[in-house]
């Protein structure tokens, strides 16, 4: 790694410490290092007790950050990826396991969980959630199936936003404004109802221009703009603790926008303009939960959810202003019901926890793509093609339909052997089912076509005169084994075994067939003697070993916590390029080691700083498909990714209070993506400043900040040109330029 990033990352003076509480006021002594309470192993416990690698980043600390989406939180977070697409969550990584397929029957390998309510899969971007009126969140590295069951095989990221508080009268806003007409306004309201009935109301609204300049006219591409809101009932008496809560978010964004090599930052020439490139989403969910205190020690917690998601979506993925290969769409809705029980046992030295869930899950969706009829067959667009001209375009289209459904059941236990030495152990049952529909039309019988030609399809390579139709279920049992040792109060180390399983999935993209038949000869898969069916594929599994050691020196002034890891990853889910689409296959196994380190030190009370870095090395051991691909490492997988920052605080007096100057700087070192033999994806360093101004009773604050200072243009997608796929090389999921604001905050009564 270039030695530059790695000595800013620890020495620079950034932003308020990112993976703790706010900075402290100056005091006449220094403040040690606060307790995190996470909740990792589905029991409330301090960060230091978890034998695990766990990222936990409060609410001031996001709302500091301006940290608005999992792309943010990977900047300050050691060995998370991320990057914003339609689902936010695809172009992600924890310690290079990736969410790299985008059907609709697949699922993520990073779990996304809102109040331990698990939030879908991401190829409908079922997982878009505003980060609003949060309390903190916990960032779980490594699989994770019998803690969190399917879908994190590569980790857990769990929101915990803040709950009604019994007996308090509070309320918070913040407004911001900045560059591209930035508006952002978030707020809560906390309201006594009446002696154990609490209301909390939380909103947000976010806007913002494009930053993207389209060479072929129009307004700039990639604007956002955020309206979500949420209320919470909370009924507090006795053994009882009840919550009903009910949100709605709709979110206008960009469709990824892809930009050519060679054209300069941040701009692009595509035949979308202004808002013809959107991902929009309507997000409704509902939550009622009851926990029941048998005794101090002892509560059974149930929950019942329901989440719809509906998306539209468009991206221009040629990267050129002549309909070559797209415009893409898509549409879906996905509802979402869940069931979960949790028993929670505290006993001397005994904690456990034990519980079981369902879920029923339906899906449906449309895609459609245009694409230039000789690129089609030849893998080489039409010569003479001019902007915005669909006049030599096939178009195509597809409905697909879902139901998935599954349960799990499993039991944790933690267990103090002698006094500082703890033992424990866990086991989950999964179980998940998935019946998914095609139904591909004939490109012959649709209007939309420019040109007919019966029988030349890309996506799919074949039609359906009549839905098509595969079902398949799987099980799994995990296991989970961790000691760890109390050397002194403030020191622990630990030793951990995880199991990881992500269920298998139907292809969207993709038939099963009895005997082989050639691409783009649009055979009617229904018909004999093909008997076609959406292809399935199997599940995914990996063993982690882990160790580490967390510990807090120097009366509190310092933390630190180390963890080294070893993973194998079998029967991997790669999504290849077959024609002018995908595939899923499983195609053989990986191993990835590494190791990870955060640490914050308060040398004195005006002076909060941090710093973290992640190693990743990883390598696939095996590639049926691609032998080729044997040595490579994994996609999405950097070796390197590292933050550092801190926070300067300046007393101004009695009257005016005090004055806090910081930043951060972030690195990610070079990766491949979608099995490319060279790392395409460019290393990139980040650098924001902010300075706030907060008066002595630390209820109003004025925030200045700078992020991007450079003004880097940064991508997490490098797309070589192929045959049948992209007529150019091209960048995509490209990152935010320079932008300077100013936050205003106010909060009022509280405790």
């Amino acid at each position: 790694m270039p030695r530059t990033p790695i000595i800013a990352a620890l020495l620079a003076t950034a932003a308020p410490a990112a993976l703790a509480q706010s900075a402290p006021a100056p005091r006449a002594t220094p403040a040690p290092i606060e307790e995190i309470v996470v909740t990792a192993q589905l029991r409330r416990e301090t960060l230091q007790q978890v034998p695990l690698s766990v990222t936990a980043i409060t609410g001031a600390a996001l709302a500091r950050e301006n940290i608005e989406n999992f792309a943010d939180l990977a900047r300050i977070t050691p060995g998370f990826v991320s990057a914003p697409n339609y689902g936010f969550i695809r172009n992600s990584s924890l310690r290079g396991i990736s969410n790299n397929q985008f059907g609709f029957a697949d699922d993520p390998s990073i779990a996304i969980f809102t109040d331990g309510v698990y939030q879908g899969r991401g190829g409908t971007g079922s997982i878009v959630n505003a980060l609003y009126d949060v309390d903190r969140v916990e960032i779980i590295k490594g699989p994770q199936a019998t803690l969190f069951g399917r879908s994190s095989i590569g980790g857990a990221i769990n929101t915990i936003l803040n709950q009604p508080l019994k007996g308090v009268t509070a309320a918070d806003l913040e407004v911001g404004y900045g560059e591209r007409a930035r508006i952002e306004t978030r707020g809560a309201l906390n309201v006594p109802l009446t002696d154990g009935l609490t209301l909390r109301v939380a909103g947000d609204y976010s806007s913002i221009n494009g930053y993207l300049r389209n060479l072929d006219g129009g307004k700039n591409l990639a604007p956002t703009e955020v309206r979500a809101g949420r209320a919470t009932l909370r009924y507090e008496s006795g053994p009882w603790d009840v919550s009903l809560k009910g949100g709605i978010e709709t979110r206008k964004q960009s469709g990824s926008v892809y930009q050519a090599v060679g054209l300069p930052d941040f701009t692009v020439s595509s035949d979308l303009h202004g808002n013809q490139a959107y991902s929009d989403f309507d997000i409704y969910d509902g939550v009622f939960r009851a926990r029941y205190a048998f005794t101090p020690g002892v509560s059974l917690t149930a929950t019942t959810s329901y989440r719809s998601v509906e998306n539209r979506y468009v991206e221009d993925y040629d990267a050129l202003a002549t309909v070559v290969g797209g415009p893409y769409s898509q549409q879906s809705r996905d509802d979402l019901f869940q069931q979960d029980v949790i028993l929670n046992v505290s006993a001397g030295r005994l904690s456990a926890v034990a519980g079981a869930s369902y879920f029923d899950e339906w899906l449906k969706g449309g895609v459609q793509n245009y694409v230039n009829e000789t690129f089609a067959f030849t893998g080489a667009p039409d010569l003479g093609l001019v902007p915005d001209d669909y006049s030599l375009a096939l178009f195509e289209a597809g409905h697909l339909r879902g139901r998935f459904h599954g349960y799990s059941a499993f039991a944790d236990a933690t267990y103090e052997i002698l006094n500082g030495l703890k033992l424990t152990g866990g086991v989950r049952y999964n179980y998940d089912s998935k019946t998914y529909t095609q139904n591909i039309f004939d490109p012959a019988t649709l209007p939309q076509s420019a040109l007919i030609f019966p029988g030349a399809f890309y996506n799919w390579g074949y039609y359906t005169s009549t839905p098509i139709t595969s079902h398949k279920s799987w099980n799994d049992v995990a296991f989970r084994a961790a000691a760890d040792y109390t050397v002194t109060r403030d020191l622990n180390v630990y030793a951990s075994f995880n199991q990881g399983w992500k269920a298998g999935g139907i292809d969207s993209f993709k038939v099963q067939t009895d005997v082989p038949f050639p691409l783009f000869f649009g055979l009617d898969a229904a018909a004999a003697p093909y008997n076609g069916k959406p292809n399935i594929y199997n599940p995914e599994k990996s063993d982690s070993y882990e160790i580490g050691l967390k510990g807090r020196f120097f009366d509190r002034r310092l933390s630190l916590n180390v963890s080294a890891y070893d993973y194998e990853y079998r029967d991997l889910q790669v999504s290849i390029p077959q024609g002018g689409s995908s595939i899923i296959a499983n195609v053989g196994r990986a191993r990835g080691r590494g190791f990870e380190f955060e640490s914050r030190i308060v040398p004195v009370p005006w002076l909060d700083l941090f710093a973290n870095a992640a190693f990743n090395d990883t390598r696939i051991t095996a590639f049926k498909e691609k032998p080729e691909q044997v040595g490579q490492p994994l996609n999405q997988a950097p070796r390197w990714t590292a933050a550092g920052g801190g926070a300067l605080t300046l007393p101004l007096g009695e009257r005016v209070g005090h004055l806090s100057l910081g930043g951060t700087v972030s690195y990610r070192s070079r990766y491949r993506n979608d099995n490319a033999l060279f790392e395409g994806v460019a290393a990139y360093t980040l650098t924001s400043l902010r300075a706030t101004l907060t008066d002595p009773t630390k209820r109003y604050s004025v925030e200045v900040f700078c992020d991007n200072v450079f003004n880097t243009e940064t991508y997490s997608r490098y797309n070589a040109a192929t045959p049948f796929l992209f007529a150019v090389a091209s960048k995509s999921v490209l990152g935010e330029p320079r932008t300077v604001g100013v936050n205003l905050r106010a909060r009022w009564g509280g405790r």
